[in-house]
């Protein structure tokens, strides 16, 4: 297998990874979703919020050859079935979402700074405005449409028998599984129970997501046969 796309995916692993580490690491944050907290965040790191936004570009391009770059791989091999072809697009959709949010978080955060020298009321507007479509919107669904296409190729790797590395995709069905349920009963619910769920959910998005695509990166860069080649049965 071509070593380009593992490589991607760690990129794209350490990147997003990285992204909330350098906008969330030694600030005060505050409330994400207080326009007030947001404007006294950008005031006083708005360097911080856009090198996280540059993180995301790189995450999201890196993200986008490595989904492109395994489908190629495969297609080397054998037909592209419409499950792998459609998990792709999922990650190429999950990448370009990154690469929007990351657009938004770099280039917002000056224009917001001047339209609140003329009047505060305007730029908590504006910040809201970002916070929702980048923060809100396209974080969490590029988070999910990830997960999709790493429990897709989870399942590729276990039909061709390579069982041990198919538990990459544990994590990212867990992710799934917590947004199947927050669905149905919120986590974010005032009780001790959806508190932890919440939390888990949380941390699963921003920190075993990306720690899964690096790991998945460096099997395909460091194997010495080709992962996706299938194993003989044993017996």
């Amino acid at each position: 297998m071509d070593k380009a796309p593992g490589a991607a995916a760690v990129i794209a692993g350490a990147m997003l990874g990285a992204a909330p580490l350098i906008e969330l690491v030694g600030t005060a944050r505050g409330d994400t979703d207080n326009a007030t907290d947001g404007l006294r965040f950008l005031d006083d790191s708005a360097y911080r919020y856009g090198l996280a936004g540059f993180a995301l570009v790189v995450g999201g391009l890196a993200l986008i050859v490595a989904a492109l770059g395994f489908a190629q791989a495969v297609g080397r091999r054998t037909e592209l079935g419409l499950g792998l072809l459609t998990v792709t697009t999922l990650a190429v959709v999950a990448g370009a979402s990154y690469l929007f949010a990351g657009i938004i978080r770099h280039t917002s955060h000056g224009t917001i700074g001047y339209i609140e020298g003329m009047d505060r009321g305007w730029a908590e507007s504006a910040y809201l405005s970002t916070h929702m479509i980048g923060t809100q919107a396209l974080l969490p669904m590029a988070s999910h449409l990830l997960a999709a296409w790493l429990v897709g190729v989870a399942v590729l790797l276990f039909r061709v028998g390579r069982r041990r590395l198919a538990v990459v995709g544990v994590l990212p069905a867990l992710l799934l599984a917590l947004f199947v349920v927050d669905a149905l009963v919120p986590l974010a619910e005032e009780s001790a129970a959806g508190g932890v769920l919440w939390a888990c959910y949380v941390l699963t998005m921003l920190v075993a997501q990306p720690l899964t695509l690096v790991v998945v990166g460096l099997v395909a860069v460091g194997a010495v046969s080709d992962p996706l080649a299938s194993t003989p049965p044993t017996a």
